[in-house]
């Protein structure tokens, strides 16, 4: 059974949308997840069992949420081995670890709407485009640019949730430690 790693977007921001990582766990657990392990406060979780084997395995998180907790949230799933793949891949190998983050989108954004980007009006802070993923360097914080979830979405039609570099890190070193096969 593969290994996965679920990001829920918009959990646990200060007062809003609060779900306990022992909840996420069991919803998970509920599922089908084994072996399952959350991360920071978050919205994190690495697991196996055949909830990692299906292919509708981030709707079917959302929508246990939604039962277990009566919280609408969005949940972007990754396997292991490609989590470990944007872990290593470093479009701003100049960069401070700190100013890099990794956005998530649920779909490839179209082509055409990549390319009309300006990415001038949005210096200093750079992106890059990559698959499912998107690489953000921002060197006055995450918090400070406009290269937002909520940008993103608006302009790609695809559900975005971001992690800074260090939790993109750890959390593949978390998945390659969860005693499953890929």
């Amino acid at each position: 059974m593969p290994t996965l790693v679920a990001m829920i977007r918009g959990i646990n921001l200060g007062r809003i949308n609060r779900l306990s990582m022992g909840d996420l766990a069991r919803v998970i657990q509920e599922l089908g997840g084994e072996h399952s392990r959350t991360y920071l406060q978050s919205g994190n979780v690495v697991f196996d069992g055949p909830l990692g084997a299906r292919p509708d395995a981030a709707a079917a998180i959302a929508g246990g949420i939604r039962e277990a907790n009566r919280l609408t949230v969005d949940v972007i799933t990754r396997r292991a081995d490609e989590l470990r793949a944007i872990a290593a891949m470093s479009p701003f190998p100049n960069a401070q670890p700190a100013a890099l983050h990794v956005t998530f989108l649920s779909e490839t954004p179209d082509a055409d709407r990549v390319a009309a980007i300006d990415r001038q009006r949005f210096a200093p802070d750079a992106l890059e485009v990559a698959g499912r993923e998107i690489y953000l360097h921002c060197p006055n914080g995450y918090g400070t640019s406009k290269l937002s979830n909520a940008f993103f979405q608006k302009r790609f039609g695809v559900v975005a949730t971001t992690r800074n570099l260090k939790t993109v890190q750890a959390l593949a070193e978390l998945a390659s430690e969860t005693p499953a096969r890929e």
